[in-house]
């Protein structure tokens, strides 16, 4: 991979890369795990609801942020928003 660092298709692999890990820490480690400890699914519900609720305007503004670069799913973007607005 070293080779092709600087070059079109290094920035095309690294673009598409840096898609899929944003598109599954949207998907898997925010959503899943705020709807998983809001069922109660982990000793760490709590603890995952407090972080969340703390960082909810840090999350929704890199999940933006995300969107706008690399295309991040509306109905993803929507419902991490909708699931963070249920949290105090």
């Amino acid at each position: 991979y070293e080779s092709y660092i600087g070059t079109p298709n290094g920035q095309q692999n690294s673009k598409q890369y840096n898609k899929n890990v944003r598109k599954h820490t949207v998907k898997l480690a925010m959503i899943d795990q705020i709807e998983r400890a809001k069922r109660g699914d982990s000793e760490f519900s709590e603890v995952i609801l407090a972080h969340f609720a703390l960082k909810k305007e840090d999350c929704i503004t890199v999940v933006e942020a995300w969107a706008a670069d690399t295309g991040i799913e509306n109905s993803d973007k929507q419902r991490l928003k909708t699931l963070l607005d249920t949290l105090h």
